[in-house]
């Protein structure tokens, strides 16, 4: 084993951790100002598309299209780090980032921004598979829980920030689009002048859908019904947004997202004691709860409603986590946990791009509220086969279940940061 892979000494592994933490310092600022404009274009490309007069449908077709690039980025890019490494491909990835941001600036036209948003969603995913195997590359198996922890709670917050930031400034006009490229410029600059080295390559064959789904049937539905969920909340929260509290959406967005960021871990910690099949349960009841009175407005105030969003938020961040613990809980080696996570993040990817336009028809049905129904619906869907599974399903004693791990929504490359799946230093990239 690589000698970076160790496990520190006991004596010296609190100085330690925090010296590794203070090694990461430059990927996590880069990380966090890339987050935070990618959070600002996420709530200021619907907002703008709906100020042109784009319809919902439009709306969400764009963003299915976003999400495709994501998924086909998230797939296709180890190679180009492979061949040029880490340093020169974020370097690349971001410039096209920025190159499709300001093209947003310049062209309304729904066609255009489609082709840009693919784009976007392509090197956006490239940056992300950049950044996740750095981490891997960088971190010992020890750390790996502490390190993705710091990392997905930094990410949650900095897209937060960035929808505070398009509530603050606006989203038409130049000025969201001239400062997020500024942003996104900026961010290169850490990971530019720091130093990485490239992880080793291994590859693992992909398990066939049968098998993917036989082995954890309800970790593989509750991930595409989480992608269904932040697929809508990404492409059609805006737009919820800015007819619920005029001028101000971003607010309801951000709270929605700092509200996943603080409560994924207490649905976490709950399901490791109680088990992985009732909780997710409780989370389709709760958020089926909380979207229809958000969908119906059913609300007697605002801070009941900032509630609600803030608990939206904590339900549509935990159910991908908690499908993929459910899986990791099934798994009988290291191998299989990565197989079977990788085959969870492609359905996953695969709800995401899917959710927007599903969302987008409940609102041409339903108004703007349609897209808490379709929420709801989802919700539904996941207590459904909770309880099918708790029906069908033996329990695994909680003390022989993997540990909870908070992962979001990402790239192949999270998944051997991930401590569930130590493979001893080696990354899967490719198909």
């Amino acid at each position: 084993m690589d000698p970076a892979f160790q496990a520190p000494r006991e004596g010296a592994a609190i100085s330690s951790l925090q010296r590794h933490f203070l090694s990461l310092g430059a990927l996590f600022l880069s990380a966090f100002l890339l987050f935070v404009a990618q959070g600002m274009m996420l709530a200021a490309v619907p907002l703008r598309l709906v100020a042109t007069g784009a319809s919902a449908t439009t709306v969400s077709f764009i963003a299915s299209i976003y999400f495709v690039g994501i998924l086909c980025g998230s797939w296709l890019s180890g190679a180009i780090i492979e061949q040029v490494g880490h340093i020169r491909a974020f370097a690349g990835f971001v410039a096209l980032i920025i190159s499709s941001t300001l093209l947003l600036a310049l062209n309304h036209q729904a066609g255009s921004v489609a082709v840009i948003r693919f784009m976007h969603g392509w090197a956006a995913a490239g940056t992300f598979l950049t950044m996740e195997s750095w981490l891997h590359a960088s971190t010992p198996n020890s750390w790996r829980g502490r390190v993705v922890s710091a990392y997905t709670f930094l990410t949650l917050a900095a897209l937060g920030l960035g929808q505070v930031l398009i509530s603050l400034l606006g989203f038409e006009g130049p000025t969201p689009i001239v400062i997020g490229g500024v942003v996104l410029a900026v961010s290169i600059v850490p990971i530019a002048l720091g130093n990485t080295r490239s992880p080793r390559l291994v590859e693992l064959d992909l398990l066939s859908w049968s098998q993917l789904f036989s082995i954890a049937p309800l970790g593989v539905l509750t991930g595409f019904a989480a992608g269904l969920n932040m697929g809508a909340f990404w492409a059609l929260g805006p737009v919820f947004g800015r007819a619920f509290y005029p001028g101000h959406a971003g607010l309801i967005t951000a709270t929605i997202v700092f509200g996943g960021a603080l409560l994924v871990w207490p649905f976490g910690l709950i399901s490791d004691r109680v088990g992985r099949r009732k909780v997710i349960a409780l989370s389709g009841v709760l958020g089926g709860i909380v979207a229809l009175a958000l969908g119906f407005n059913l609300i007697s105030s605002p801070s009941v409603a900032f509630l609600l969003f803030a608990l939206h938020g904590g339900v549509i961040f935990s159910q991908y986590p908690l499908g993929l613990s459910y899986a990791a809980d099934r798994s009988t080696s290291a191998d299989l946990t990565v197989q079977l996570t990788r085959g969870l993040l492609l359905c996953n990817g695969f709800g995401t791009a899917f959710g927007p336009v599903a969302a987008g028809f409940a609102m041409n049905w339903f108004g703007s509220s349609g897209l808490f129904v379709f929420a709801a619906c989802v919700s539904i869907f996941v207590v459904v086969v909770a309880f099918w599974r708790i029906v069908r399903d033996t329990p695994i004693p909680p003390e022989q279940q993997s540990s909870f791990v908070p992962m979001t929504e990402t790239t192949p490359a999270a998944l051997a940061i991930d401590p569930r799946t130590e493979l001893d230093g080696q990354l899967e990239l490719k198909l």
